[in-house]
């Protein structure tokens, strides 16, 4: 896999759905629209850093070759600076607490068939790369980080379950990031495999 054409891809999902969330039928829809270019533009940053940085370093011939830099390693302290960019792009994507925000504001501004691209292409880019890409290349640091992903799934899981008990407006539940939080408490047996 070529981690320029994945990182196109990553970043053209907002595209589309930046001309389908302009339907919204509320006043504040600017507000959210602008709220969720940003936060998903600033994971893609965050993803183009971690790209750059890792096919640029430590070789004469820079590449960014899936298989090729699978097989590399890092120092210590950049493999987790690498990690950490790596993962809030994802955890944008996905979305993970704090950087979930975004996520009730647009399904509910948004049409039925807008909702279902966001749930079943969008969200699952984020968990793509959390399971594929930070799993693959940052082995080490992903096998220290894992229980802390555990826990961060588990109160995920609770406060959204909470949260939906009181909500109103069914498509602003957050059924589709319990879903994510379940995947995430499940994330260390994925390694483990």
């Amino acid at each position: 896999m070529d981690f320029i054409l994945y990182r196109t891809h990553f970043t053209n999902r907002i595209h589309h759905h930046f001309s389908c969330y302009l339907c919204g039928e509320e006043r504040n829809v600017c507000i959210r629209l602008t709220k969720f270019i940003l936060y998903t533009s600033g994971g893609s940053v965050f993803l183009l850093m971690g790209v750059l940085c890792i096919g640029l370093y430590g070789s004469s011939e820079p590449t960014l070759n899936f298989e090729t830099l699978a097989n590399k390693s890092y120092p210590g302290a950049l493999e987790i600076l690498f990690y950490y960019w790596f993962f809030i792009a994802f955890a944008v994507k996905s979305p993970i607490i704090p950087l979930h925000t975004w996520l009730p504001d647009t399904h509910g501004e948004v049409h039925y068939s807008t909702c279902m691209l966001l749930a079943g292409i969008l969200l699952k880019m984020g968990a793509y790369g959390l399971i594929h890409i930070n799993m693959e290349l940052f082995s080490h640091i992903h096998y220290l980080f894992s229980p802390w992903l555990v826990i961060v799934g588990t109160i995920q899981m609770i406060y959204a379950a909470s949260t939906s008990l009181d909500q109103r407006n069914k498509k602003k539940e957050y059924s589709v990031f319990v879903y994510i939080s379940y995947g995430l408490y499940n994330y260390r047996n994925w390694f483990d495999k």
